[in-house]
């Protein structure tokens, strides 16, 4: 039986929130227009971001977030996509930053 993503979230060495955070997400490689998306976000750790997006990504690829809570604070990461699979017509992704969030910049987004 396959594991939800909740089920794996909570083995993970840091804790995830659930979150209704609203992002862009584009190619951060060479390319020469780089798309962007709209993404939704499942859940958010210091380390890394599940979300929803309407494209898919090559796996490995990097990738610009920008992520935005409803009082406009927003923090703007580089991440590296570890995993995608199908949702019906969208696509589900995990992504591991670059660098971490600090603890201000995470508690302004669940803010």
């Amino acid at each position: 039986m396959k594991s939800s993503f909740c089920e794996q979230a909570e083995r993970r060495a840091w804790p995830r929130f659930r979150c209704g955070l609203q992002a862009t997400c584009e190619l951060a490689e060479d390319a020469p227009d780089p798309e962007v998306c709209a993404a939704e976000v499942l859940a958010l750790s210091v380390n890394g971001i599940g979300l929803v997006v309407p494209n898919q990504f090559p796996r490995g690829a990097l990738l610009a977030l920008r992520l935005q809570n409803v009082s406009t604070s927003h923090v703007v990461r580089l991440s590296r996509l570890i995993h995608i699979r199908p949702s019906g017509d969208n696509w589900i992704m995990g992504c591991a930053f670059t660098s971490p969030l600090s603890d201000e910049e995470l508690q302004a987004l669940l803010a």
